[in-house]
């Protein structure tokens, strides 16, 4: 009886052991927390983002996530997966709950930024000097878009620098174009830095550069830039000077010029120095006036040039000192063989003048319009004395010559002062040479002297 008792005391035993092993193993394990990605969110009317739901424990029986908008639904919607869609502008709190547990994100909805029609700068173009400073700015259309974000950018670098505000800061003299950009609407800015008045521009080569024109009316000393924005100026265009006829006394060309365009200095009438650089291999000067290298040719001859001029021995011709009205004084070196037409023709400030021994012809109106000239010495060899040579001149006095044969048309035409002409051969000699039409017509009433 006792072991009956004992067996059935042990199968009660393993039964409630089995049963409190099976209670054991089907305990459910909750969740302790959710968490998001993300606990605050700005989007635009009609952007989408979804946001992830990290659930613990691992092992939580209730894991799966519900989504659900707290208030203000018109705000935004989120769908099962947490995707939110923005409807409109506001505010409003996503919750993700899992097993009663939950986290919230709080979600502004802003409106989508308006499209900018255009974009305009305060200035289109823009002259700074180096180191100097100047504010860009810039209005937007539509008003409503001016919220948007401006980029600024400069190309080529290195000539100055532009911040996040629009402030530009030149660096050193060169060109470059600022551009300020919204959304995909831009406008450009051309500046240029430059230490003088002078405008450069890119020559057909891409690889050098040109004066092209002056800044103002105003410049009195040009002084051409040897490099531009890291390439040689080579070039002085037709146009560079025309801006400045009223003012400009002097111009100085580095070595890097190789073509001057003396068109350009038509108008300038007060110009009275050109000075080129001792490196130069294509120019010189001296006295103001601008010769080849060798000084052999003469290149241009200021305007406005004054008092006495001496040109360099090794100058075979002169034809260029028409309408220099300022110069007194000219000396000729005996390597001079040839006065050119009009070579002095309205110099009217003019006084003497010595004819170089080796010149065998005086040039059409070469001192017509001389009014100061009273004072002329021609050469021994002196053979032609062309049309208009001396009309209007001062010359109360001159000696011709014996071996002229020709005094052409007009030649001493209005020379009111003309009291005295003295050849240096006989009557005979006199009456031979070929005479043009009015040759001495509106002269005074003259005295001829020949050797007999």
């Amino acid at each position: 009886m006792k072991k009956k008792l004992l067996v059935i005391a042990m199968l009660l035993c393993v039964a409630i052991c089995t049963v409190l092993i099976a209670a054991c193993g089907n305990t459910t394990v909750h969740v302790t927390s959710v968490t998001l990605n993300k606990t605050e969110l700005t989007l635009e009317e009609g952007e989408t983002e979804t946001l992830i739901a990290t659930v613990l424990p691992d092992n939580a029986k209730y894991k799966t996530v519900s989504w659900t908008v707290e208030q203000r639904y018109e705000t935004i919607a989120v769908d099962n997966d947490g995707m939110i869609t923005a409807l409109s502008q506001g505010t409003a709190v996503v919750i993700a709950t899992a097993d009663y547990v939950s986290a919230q994100c709080t979600v502004t909805v802003k409106a989508p930024p308006v499209p900018v029609n255009y974009v305009i700068l305060s200035e289109s173009n823009l002259r700074l000097k180096s180191n100097e400073d100047h504010d860009l700015t810039v209005r937007i259309s539509p008003e409503e878009a001016a919220g948007n974000t401006v980029t600024w950018t400069i190309e080529p670098q290195g000539v100055a620098t532009v911040d996040s505000n629009g402030r530009v800061h030149a660096i050193k003299q060169g060109s470059a174009i600022i551009t300020a950009s919204v959304d995909d609407v831009h406008a450009e800015c051309n500046l240029v830095v430059s230490d003088d008045e002078l405008h450069y521009e890119l020559n057909g080569d891409g690889q050098s550069y040109m004066v092209r024109y002056t800044y103002t009316s105003t410049l009195t000393d040009a002084v051409v830039a040897a490099e531009y924005n890291g390439k040689p100026v080579t070039k002085i265009h037709d146009s560079a000077f025309l801006n400045c006829s009223d003012n400009l006394v002097s111009i100085t060309i580095p070595a890097t010029v190789s073509d001057f365009s003396f068109s350009s200095l038509f108008h300038c009438r007060k110009l009275e120095e050109i000075t080129a650089d001792t490196d130069n291999a294509t120019y010189s000067s001296q006295g103001g006036v601008l010769y080849n290298k060798d000084k052999t040719v003469i290149e241009y001859v200021p305007y406005g040039i004054k008092g006495k001029v001496t040109i360099p021995y090794g100058v075979t011709s002169v034809d260029s000192f028409s309408s220099r009205d300022a110069i007194t004084e000219i000396d000729l070196p005996d390597s001079v063989t040839e006065i050119g037409e009009w070579a002095f023709q309205g110099c009217t400030s003019l006084e003497s003048i010595t004819i170089p021994k080796n010149v065998k012809t005086l040039g059409f109106a070469s001192f017509s319009g001389c009014t100061s000239l009273t004072q002329v010495t021609l050469p021994d060899d002196l053979e032609r004395i062309e049309n208009n040579s001396f009309t209007s001149c001062a010359i109360a006095s001159i000696t011709i010559p014996r071996k002229v044969n020709y005094i052409g048309s007009m030649a001493f035409c209005y020379c009111a002062n003309l009291t005295s002409i003295h050849f240096q051969g006989t009557r005979a000699e006199w009456d031979a040479i070929t005479k043009g039409d009015s040759w001495d017509s509106g002269t005074s009433n003259y005295t001829l002297y020949c050797q007999d």
